[in-house]
């Protein structure tokens, strides 16, 4: 199996601070990634180059999230998940 070459391309994650989200960014840096916008409520501690405070169970706040991520971006990976139990 190949791999996804992703040098000198921007990558977004969303849920990149904890679980698979947080194994994602350490593959992306092995791969290459240089430039990694993380949208979500914490923090991620991998790698990544930008991060974005953002309530992902929330519309108005994904599209402000949205509104500030630079282009263009080559991958999206919506990795966040949301219970039905939140807060809305």
């Amino acid at each position: 199996m190949s791999q996804i070459d992703y040098s000198g391309k921007h990558v977004v994650v969303t849920g990149g601070a904890t679980g698979v989200g947080a194994g994602l960014l350490e593959v992306l840096a092995e791969l290459g990634a240089p430039k990694v916008t993380v949208l979500d409520l914490k923090q991620p501690e991998g790698p990544h180059s930008t991060f974005i405070e953002t309530n992902l169970a929330n519309r108005a706040a994904i599209d402000a999230a949205a509104a500030k991520i630079e282009g263009p971006i080559a991958a999206l990976f919506n990795n966040a998940g949301v219970a039905d139990t939140s807060q809305r």
